[in-house]
């Protein structure tokens, strides 16, 4: 019961990462991707929401148990059940996150020193902070 759940969780989620995906290939010669982006886009990466929920995990980390399952990623992250992937687990999710962020914040999970796996899922937010030439 718990890994056909776990199969439709995984081929939900790369479901949604494929349309994604393609719909940016697609997209990215033209210059309504350009303004699109313009919309959404933010004078900095590192938003108050971040610092915040880096916070609170910071407090968290030490009580997370030894071998567990680690979560670091995005909105797509932070919105997974991860007890229904994995147990023990711990989600360090944090919406709206990129790359720059996750690597600004991965070395203050020492948790991850006693993990028995690190799942890492980031880069949909990139795109926001990058022009055409990137």
């Amino acid at each position: 019961m718990q890994s056909e759940l776990m199969k439709r969780l995984i081929l939900s989620l790369l479901s949604v990462l494929f349309l994604v995906l393609v719909s940016i290939v697609i997209l990215a010669p033209s210059k309504a991707l350009e303004r699109f982006r313009g919309l959404f886009k933010q004078p900095n990466e590192l938003t108050p929401h971040y610092h915040q929920m880096v916070t609170f995990h910071s407090h968290m980390d030490g009580n997370v148990p030894d071998d567990s399952v680690i979560f670091i990623g995005d909105s797509l992250t932070q919105g997974l059940c991860v007890s229904a992937v994995a147990c023990p687990s711990v989600n360090y999710g944090i919406g709206n996150d990129t790359t720059l962020g996750v690597l600004q914040r991965i070395s203050q999970y020492e948790s991850i020193q006693r993990a028995k796996v690190v799942v890492i899922a980031i880069g949909i937010n990139d795109w926001r902070f990058q022009t055409a030439k990137e």
